[in-house]
């Protein structure tokens, strides 16, 4: 297990960049604030639900129940991430599996 120190901020700014990637890469530029506001939004959602179920895949019946316990104490984001970062194996490999992943289905190469 991990025991490092999550920089939630960071990896908030990591997955903009990345999200914002995602919509130049799919033509969506110059676009007003307002609307590009929005569609990151709706992206990062829908991102969010990705990973979450890529996470849940991966894990086995034990983990499965741990993390059940845990969020229904209603964890903050930074006391998810970090449960996640100890208690799910290859938790940064998984992550960037589901990330690829997520990128071929939004470009519809997938």
């Amino acid at each position: 297990m991990k025991n490092t120190k999550i920089d939630f901020k960071k990896a908030q700014e990591d997955i903009l960049g990345y999200l914002k990637l995602l919509l130049e890469k799919k033509g969506m530029v110059n676009l007003p604030p307002e609307i590009l506001s929005e569609m990151l939004l709706d992206l990062h959602s829908r991102f969010d639900n990705y990973l979450f179920a890529s996470v849940m895949q991966g894990l086995n019946e034990e983990g499965y129940k741990k993390i059940d316990e845990f969020i229904e104490s209603d964890p903050k984001t930074e006391e998810l991430m970090k449960f996640l970062q100890d208690n799910v194996p290859e938790i940064d490999q998984l992550i960037e599996n589901a990330r690829g992943e997520f990128e071929k289905i939004y470009l519809g190469e997938k």
